[in-house]
């Protein structure tokens, strides 16, 4: 499986505003998100998130995206 990892800022749009997270397994289209209070914290969110899925966090990169990336994409 081919997972992605990202932390990034929300700056707008519905639900809570700042730092996030997202996972995604790209091949299957398995998907998980939160919110977090900082850059850190999202990191946390990932590699647990990764080990429910049985995934070892070690293996995926997680990328951190600046305010407004996320939103152009």
């Amino acid at each position: 499986m081919a997972w992605q990892a990202i932390v990034f800022w929300k700056s707008f749009g519905a639900g809570p505003l700042g730092w996030h997270w997202r996972i995604a397994d790209v091949e299957v289209g398995h998907k998980e998100e939160g919110s977090a209070d900082s850059v850190e914290q999202a990191k946390d969110a990932i590699q647990r998130a990764l080990v429910r899925r049985g995934v070892d966090p070690q293996t995926v990169r997680v990328e951190v995206w600046d305010e407004g990336v996320w939103e152009k994409c």
